[in-house]
């Protein structure tokens, strides 16, 4: 397959249809650029996928085929973790559709997006609906402890459709507006750190600064150099960051001071 709008045909890194139960799958260190949706579950025999440590770099999107990261069609239960993306184009990031249908329990934590809504244009956005004037239905996504560095960060929803439930908390956003197509979804909002216009529900707890929160920025090192105002505490799994540290305080995808893997000495090895 040649990757790439250049044969305007569909292109699916990995594609599920609703002929087969697929349930319990994991992706782990993935690399995935250049296919029209990097993910593509599309059926109600979809349910409990993980993808974990992945790189998301940007897709493609034409008129005819509209691109997505993520097109979900009817699966519930799937968890979005510890990845980083790096834009996207055409319709939205995490998107999902279908007349009458539930998607339900999204489960997206702990990832770095970079340059969201800025590549092509930011369609429907970050997490939603690729169909604003549908009949999906999209209950209890939450959205906790993610790193959003540039761009806009959009939410979308179904206008003949429903939102309930979404949960949208110790997020960090730094140099990217938050903004909604079609509306907002239903839910709470708080615990959120913001450096820019905050155009979603805000919560009591929210937190606005302007300085540069990272380690370094420019080389991407996106742990914080000095901590957030404090969490709301979440049970596990959310309670863990990519690098395994135990949350304690900290909103956005890294634990502000946790013990990371040190790198190996004295290594030798042997060419033959």
């Amino acid at each position: 397959m040649t990757p790439g709008p250049g044969t305007d045909t569909e292109q699916f890194g990995v594609y599920e249809s609703d002929d087969f139960a697929s349930i319990n799958n994991t992706w782990s260190y993935c690399y995935f650029h250049g296919s029209e949706n990097a993910f593509h579950p599309a059926g109600d025999n979809i349910n409990n996928w993980i993808i974990e440590y992945s790189y998301f770099d940007t897709n493609w999107s034409s008129s005819a085929h509209h691109g997505e990261q993520f097109s979900i069609w009817g699966a519930d239960n799937l968890t979005i973790r510890y990845n980083y993306f790096n834009g996207y184009a055409g319709t939205g990031l995490v998107m999902a559709g279908g007349d009458g249908v539930t998607e339900d329990n999204m489960q997206i934590y702990g990832n770095v997006f970079f340059n969201i809504g800025t590549t092509a244009g930011g369609g429907n956005g970050a997490f939603g609906t690729m169909d604003s004037a549908g009949t999906t239905h999209l209950t209890n996504w939450k959205i906790y402890n993610n790193t959003f560095i540039n761009g806009d960060v959009r939410l979308s929803i179904p206008s003949g459709g429903s939102t309930s439930g979404w949960q949208i908390a110790n997020n960090l956003f730094y140099n990217a507006a938050t903004d909604t197509f079609n509306g907002t979804p239903s839910g709470t909002y708080d615990y959120n750190y913001a450096s820019v216009s905050w155009n979603w529900p805000t919560g009591a707890h929210d937190q606005v600064a302007s300085a540069n929160p990272f380690v370094n920025l420019a080389s991407g090192d996106y742990h914080l150099a000095n901590d957030t105002d404090t969490w709301t505490t979440l049970p596990s799994p959310y309670n863990v960051d990519p690098d395994g540290v135990q949350r304690t305080s900290s909103r956005g995808a890294f634990q502000f001071g946790g013990l990371r893997p040190s790198t190996p000495t004295q290594l030798t090895g042997m060419v033959q």
